[in-house]
Parts: C-alpha cells; sequence; structure tokens
C-alpha cells in the first residue's frame, strides 16, 4: 500500500528532503533558543532594575489602608531603610511623639519647589512606604494627587502598587473606620451626608437650644445615616469607585511614563512575599522575613453599620 507506513516499515526518504527537514528543525530550534534567552535577559533586566540605584527611591503608590505597613516592615526585615508615616525613624504610625510626619514635609517641600523626600527622614532613605497627610477632615495624597510631581523630581523611582485583592475588601476595612471614610470622601470631593439629612437650623444670637432639639437632630442624623440602608451601600459604591479609579491612575501612570520599574503587589496573596523575593533578588526564607498582613477586625462597625454590604 502506498502513502501508509506499517510499523515494520521504514519509508524511503530522498537525501535532499531530510537535509530540508533538518534544516528547518535547527532553524526552529535556533528560533525557541533565541525567545528563552531574550525572556531570560528581559527579566535579568527587570530584576537588576530593582536593585539599580538608579531606579530609587521604591515608592509605595497604594491608598492607606492597603498592606503599606506589611510591606514597611519586609523592607526593614531585609535590612533596607524604609520609612512608614512617621519620618523620625523611630515609630510608625500615629501619634509621631517628637518626631514629625513624612507628610507634613513632604508637602511643605512640594510647595517650596524643592524635591519631596529632601530632607524628610533618615539619610538613604530607600523605601518610602506611606507619606500621606492627614489632618482632621481630609487627606493629602501625593500618590494621587501629586503623581506629576513625584514623576518629574523621580523619572527612575520604582514604584509598588499595593492592592488589597479587591475593592470590594478594600472598602470594607476603611468602612471599619467613620472617620477614614469621611477623611476619603472629604478628600476626593464626595458627598458624605446624605442630601436629605435633616439638622436643625444654627440658632440665633436671641435664641436657645433646648436639650430636646439637640436629642431629636442626634436621633434624625442617626436614622439618616446608619440605620438607612440606601445610604449605606451609597457609601460603599463610592468607596470601591474611588480605589478603582486610584488603581487605574497609577496603570495610566507607569503605561505613559515606562521609566518606571513597576511592581504590583496584592497584599492579600500569600504569594506576595515571594514575588517581591524575586523582584529585589532577595530571600525571606533565609531571613525568616514573614508577610504580617492583617486587615483591621477590632472596632465598632456593627455597631455602626448594621447593614451587610
Amino acid at each position: 500500500m502506498r502513502g501508509i507506513v506499517l510499523p515494520n516499515e521504514s519509508p524511503t526518504t530522498s537525501p535532499t528532503l531530510k537535509l530540508l527537514s533538518l534544516a528547518a528543525l535547527a532553524v526552529f530550534v535556533l528560533q525557541i533558543g533565541v525567545l528563552i534567552q531574550r525572556l531570560t535577559a528581559k527579566q535579568s533586566t527587570l530584576q537588576t532594575s530593582f536593585r539599580s540605584e538608579r531606579n530609587t527611591p521604591i515608592i509605595l503608590v497604594g491608598l492607606p489602608r492597603s498592606g503599606s505597613s506589611a510591606i514597611h516592615d519586609y523592607f526593614q526585615c531585609h535590612g533596607w531603610s524604609s520609612v512608614h508615616y512617621c519620618c523620625g525613624g523611630k515609630s510608625t504610625s500615629f501619634p509621631c511623639l517628637d518626631e514629625p510626619t513624612c507628610g507634613k514635609c513632604i508637602l511643605k517641600n512640594m510647595k517650596n519647589h524643592q524635591h519631596p523626600f529632601e530632607g524628610c527622614g533618615p539619610e538613604k532613605v530607600l523605601v518610602w512606604s506611606q507619606f500621606d497627610v492627614e489632618t482632621a477632615d481630609k487627606w493629602f495624597l501625593p500618590q494621587h494627587f501629586a503623581l506629576g510631581l513625584l514623576h518629574e523630581a523621580y523619572p527612575n523611582a520604582t514604584w509598588i502598587l499595593n492592592t488589597r485583592g479587591s475593592s470590594r475588601e478594600w472598602a470594607e476595612s476603611v468602612f471599619h473606620w467613620h472617620s477614614t471614610t469621611s477623611r476619603f470622601f472629604a478628600t476626593y470631593g464626595l458627598r458624605l451626608e446624605p442630601r436629605h439629612a435633616l439638622t436643625i437650623p444654627p440658632p440665633s444670637p436671641d435664641d436657645a437650644v433646648t436639650a430636646e432639639e439637640i436629642e431629636s437632630d442626634m436621633q434624625l442624623q442617626l436614622d439618616a445615616r446608619v440605620r438607612n440602608r440606601t445610604e449605606h451601600l451609597r457609601k460603599f459604591v463610592l468607596l470601591k469607585r474611588i480605589y478603582e479609579n486610584h488603581t487605574a491612575t497609577i496603570y495610566r501612570w507607569v503605561h505613559q511614563f515606562p521609566s518606571h520599574p513597576f511592581l504590583h503587589v496584592n497584599v492579600d496573596e500569600k504569594s506576595s512575599l515571594k514575588l517581591l523575593d524575586r523582584a529585589f533578588q532577595l530571600d525571606s526564607d533565609e531571613r525568616r522575613c514573614g508577610w504580617t498582613f492583617r486587615s483591621p477586625t477590632d472596632d465598632w462597625k456593627d455597631f455602626t453599620f448594621p447593614f451587610e454590604s
């Protein structure tokens, strides 16, 4: 039978056809080798860029409540100089006691047209983990509202976008704290109070406000803001949009300015520790640097927000 090769038969092939087949196979193997070499070189270049002094400082550009403390602890454990919120090197969260906050120093520099991190923190700070300005009612977030100044001052800085697993998880974390929620809304110019919330008018100099009126107004506010499921969901959706907008903003920036080595770290993923190790050529197992991120659960959320999100 022609055209069919039985198990014990060997087809006859011309020497020219054999040479052409071998040549095609050699070219294919060569192409695969070149591709692997390019991918390996690209990965090696990427890791080198993360470790290069040219690509410092390392700046966390995620929003507050996105695991910046965990990443700060990671770099500290590996002996890399990192500051978090407080810039004296003694503490990492409010209150900073007798040391200044990083945010206030950075904001002052930006207003004076100086490099943002100049003179803020100990010498040779490598990692800036949290550097926002927190006031009584708002936030100043350089990683969102002053990206242009950060890029201009440090065009080759490494950016780490630290995020939660989803916008829902982040919003739930923020919703734990009424003051944090109100700061975010005020920062982005969003309404915290419902439009139909009722308040008693401010008193005139000749009028006295009774205790009954104050108690009545408090009850109206409680019913409108806290026990109103519609308002609860409205705020939750707005928080998710804040998060999603910020994430999209960072991705647009790194796409437009590829000079920044960029790493997206989901702090809810256990694999994030290995991701950081690979990117910065570190060994957490050897240094015993564990992943310590914990989402907050120990507050009065159940009393303040009685609805499921």
